[in-house]
């Protein structure tokens, strides 16, 4: 009887913890690479097609995904704490006509709005609120 070689692969699925674990991490990682391809510029456009003038809080657009496929899309990997953080991050930067304004502060929660802005001058100015 010839033994199959080396290199042919089992048939037979085998459970190996070490393999169970690998394809674990490879999840979490592709996972992470996903979170760190949301550029700023496309958050602030989503959040901006999704949410228009209104404004909002990192915990309403959090609550927001449920209706909004794009947007979940592009939250999938943020918790709201994370998410308030880039906020605080974008705050009054200017993207590509778009700029995230702190519109207030309360028990703990900020309030923000996305206005459209004419950014081709060096004195950016809002055009809507």
């Amino acid at each position: 009887m010839t033994k199959a070689p080396r290199h042919v692969p089992a048939l037979v699925p085998v459970s190996d913890p070490v393999l169970e674990r690998l394809a674990a991490l490879e999840t979490r990682v592709a996972a992470l690479e996903r979170r760190q391809e949301v550029d700023d510029r496309e958050l602030l456009r989503t959040i901006a097609t999704a949410i228009g003038a209104a404004t909002f809080t990192a915990r309403d657009l959090r609550a927001h995904v449920r209706v909004d496929h794009t947007l979940a899309l592009v939250l999938a990997t943020m918790t709201t704490r994370e998410l308030g953080a880039r906020l605080r991050r974008l705050r009054d930067r200017p993207f590509s006509g778009l700029v995230l304004r702190l519109i207030k502060r309360t028990h703990g929660e900020r309030v923000w709005s996305v206005a459209v802005i004419d950014n081709r001058h060096a004195n950016a100015r809002v055009l809507s609120a």
